[in-house]
């Protein structure tokens, strides 16, 4: 099976697809594909849209993998928030379930996250801007309420990952 992953993973590397690679905490690694996906829904919507279409929200392990779903996100032209698959209910944890290594890597807004009114659960990538400037400065993690509607990041796994 490990021959077949292998094959089905360059077959759509030389589609010129995007891979971010990470330990998900099994036996082997896997190698997961970033889809933007131009649908505002909240982020149980695009939980459910993910998991139907896809595998999952994005989860990101390490800043190798944060700056690929930003190359995503930009390159679909995104400017606004987009949901990605980091939530809390007592702590901050991954739709996925990831937990291996990297899992508590964060790339916050320094103001954040805030628990605004103790709603903000649910986590979005947000460019920031410096208005003196008005220019982009760059995308971070910004928590929001889950009700909210946004763009969103789903991953899957490569043709022939099992």
């Amino acid at each position: 099976t490990s021959n077949s992953m292998l094959l089905g993973f360059l077959e759509q590397m030389e589609m010129g697809e995007k891979y971010v690679y990470f330990s998900t905490g099994w036996s082997y690694s896997t190698c997961l594909q970033y889809h933007y996906v131009a649908d505002q829904k909240t982020w149980t919507e695009a939980q459910t849209y993910c998991r139907q279409t896809y595998a999952d929200l994005a989860t990101i392990g390490n800043k190798e993998q944060n700056d690929q779903l930003l190359d995503t996100i930009t390159s679909a032209g995104q400017s606004s928030e987009v949901w990605m698959g980091l939530y809390s209910t007592i702590d901050w944890r991954w739709s996925d379930g990831f937990s291996g290594v990297g899992a508590n890597y964060s790339n916050w807004r320094s103001d954040q996250p805030d628990f605004n009114a103790a709603h903000d659960l649910c986590v979005a990538v947000r460019n920031v801007w410096t208005h003196d400037l008005c220019v982009s400065v760059r995308y971070v993690w910004n928590d929001l309420l889950c009700s909210y509607k946004a763009f969103f990041v789903c991953t899957s796994r490569p043709l022939g990952a099992t």
